[in-house]
């Protein structure tokens, strides 16, 4: 928990606000960044967001924590409706974890907590309670591992689905291209096209991903490494850890 939950009282407007967006039409906003922590929650509708190059789909309920100064663009379709919170930097979670983008799983208290600190005007006391219960959700909020972004080139999102289903596969592009009935560099383009990230990197992610909520469920390090691909489980911890900013176990330990 930061320090400072008790300046939270005394925040201006430029420390502390929140933005409520609703489209009619498809809206872009191009890549940009923000001096405060940024929380972007799907109430409604669909969109994309890219964050590092890496590009995730958000559907209804998905939350997004982008820290302060991450470059990012975000992709809403019609429809889309969209809350934006945005705080100051001191006063986000502490663990390490929030110093990098999430896509977060929401419940009905997190969700009713964000709506409620949304409004235009919230007494300065409230907020101040409002908010030291927000840090402390958010503190224990996991991760949401659906929300990779799958392409759309039919041979592309074949093998995409196949890796999903069975993260392990050791086969390389060329073995995936041959299955598909394209060419290597067909399917590459595609990935990158469709995704923004190339066939390693994406495959990469879905393996972490895969890994992650077998963390959560309580499987053994080592079982979880072989049951999406890595060969050793020093590896695993590796991209793990990369990734993720923390070891598996305390990843396991802090969501459960």
């Amino acid at each position: 928990m930061p320090d400072r939950l008790d300046d939270v009282a005394q925040l201006t407007p430029s420390e502390f606000w929140a933005v409520h967006s609703l489209v009619a039409a498809e809206s872009w906003f191009e890549p940009h960044t923000h001096a405060e922590d940024h929380l972007a929650w799907m109430r409604q509708g669909t969109g994309e967001i890219t964050v590092a190059g890496v590009r995730w789909n958000l559907h209804a309920g998905a939350m997004v924590w982008v820290p302060a100064g991450v470059v990012h663009d975000v992709a809403l379709r019609a429809g889309a409706d969209l809350l934006s919170l945005y705080a100051n930097v001191d006063l986000r979670p502490a663990d390490p974890s929030w110093s990098r983008a999430r896509v977060l799983r929401t419940d009905r208290l997190l969700s009713a907590l964000v709506e409620h600190l949304a409004d235009d005007a919230p007494h300065p006391g409230r907020r101040h309670l409002c908010w030291t219960l927000y840090v402390d959700l958010m503190a224990d909020a996991t991760d949401l591992f659906d929300s990779m972004t799958l392409p759309t080139d039919p041979h592309a999102r074949s093998v995409a689905e196949q890796i999903l289903r069975a993260p392990g596969d050791p086969r390389g592009i060329e073995a995936w291209a041959s299955g598909a009935g394209v060419s290597a560099r067909t399917l590459m383009r595609a990935f990158v096209r469709d995704t923004g990230c190339t066939f390693g990197r994406w495959r990469t992610l879905a393996r972490l991903n895969a890994g992650a909520a077998l963390i959560v469920a309580g499987e053994p390090v080592h079982l979880v490494a072989e049951a999406v691909g890595y060969r050793t489980s020093s590896g695993f911890i590796a991209s793990f850890r990369a990734e993720f900013g923390t070891t598996p176990e305390r990843y396991r330990r802090r969501l459960r």
